[in-house]
């Protein structure tokens, strides 16, 4: 018998059965594929018509990633009222100073501190001023922080939004990739100037246990338990950790916070939905 012919012959069957086996388990995932998008495109298609009822339109794409991540455990940065916080907003300030103090005011500037975790800043601005003031609202922010000493940078603007003549620009914390809801500041403007500031940050976060996100499809039909979220087009969606503080923020020095999806509704308004699977 020739052995190298015979050889010869069972390494090209070996290969041959190997480029079989291979491209069947690779056009099978194809069509396992396929078959998924299949069913997700018609799942999302169900939950537009069910959206619909409501006048509930989608204008965004809708993420397709399935999210298994560990939900955080966060610890706030306290506050204590110091002379340099003081006057970093407030300008020289010779009143008493004290922890038992949370409220601190000078002309028409006014800081206070919330439950040791929260600092906001507030500024009258007379009703029958006139600006013209061409700044962009990112520049009238920049000048309030060098004026304030207030640090961004760990901070990336989320949100922008309008109310009452009042542009509302908020910039939230990020973690491995993912915004930190809890973590942010606001910046209020009106007529040209910084006339509130909100800021609650996170000095630490740790992971616990790992969770399953649902699918953005399946979250958004959570809208339909909101009684006034109806006739209104869905603008953008995506992924965070975020959880709603209760009465006993002020008492609390941590807090758990999940994985949601974040909703925005016709741009201007957010809409948090429950989306861990414990």
């Amino acid at each position: 018998m020739d052995w190298n012919k015979s050889n010869t012959i069972l390494i090209i069957a070996f290969l041959i059965v190997n480029i079989f086996l291979f491209s069947y388990t690779y056009y099978d995932d194809l069509l396992d594929k396929k078959q998924d998008t299949i069913e997700n495109e018609s799942f999302l298609q169900s939950v537009e018509e069910i959206l619909e009822t409501k006048n509930i339109t989608i204008k965004c794409d809708i993420p397709q990633k399935i999210y298994k991540r560990p939900f955080l455990e966060i610890e706030y940065k306290i506050v204590h009222p110091s002379k340099k916080l003081i006057e970093d907003f407030l300008g020289e300030y010779s009143g008493l100073i004290s922890d038992d103090i949370n409220v601190y005011e000078k002309n028409d500037e006014k800081l206070e501190i919330v439950g040791g975790k929260k600092i906001i800043y507030s500024k009258e601005t007379p009703s029958n001023i006139e600006i013209n003031n061409t700044k962009s609202a990112d520049n009238i922010i920049n000048e309030f922080c060098v004026e304030k000493n207030i640090d961004l940078s760990n901070f990336i603007k989320d949100f922008t939004e309008t109310k009452d003549n009042t542009k509302i620009v908020r910039f939230v914390q990020r973690y491995k990739g993912y915004k930190v809801e809890n973590s942010y500041i606001r910046f209020y403007i009106s007529k040209g100037d910084v006339i509130g500031y909100e800021k609650q940050f996170v000095a630490n976060i740790s992971e616990r246990a790992t969770v399953n996100v649902v699918s953005a499809t399946e979250a958004l039909l959570r809208l339909m338990v909101y009684e006034d979220i109806h006739d209104c087009k869905i603008t953008d969606i995506e992924i965070c950790y975020y959880t709603k503080e209760n009465k006993d923020f002020e008492v609390i020095n941590s807090i758990n916070v999940d994985l949601v999806w974040k909703v925005i509704i016709d741009n201007n308004k957010i809409i948090y939905l429950v989306s861990s699977e414990y």
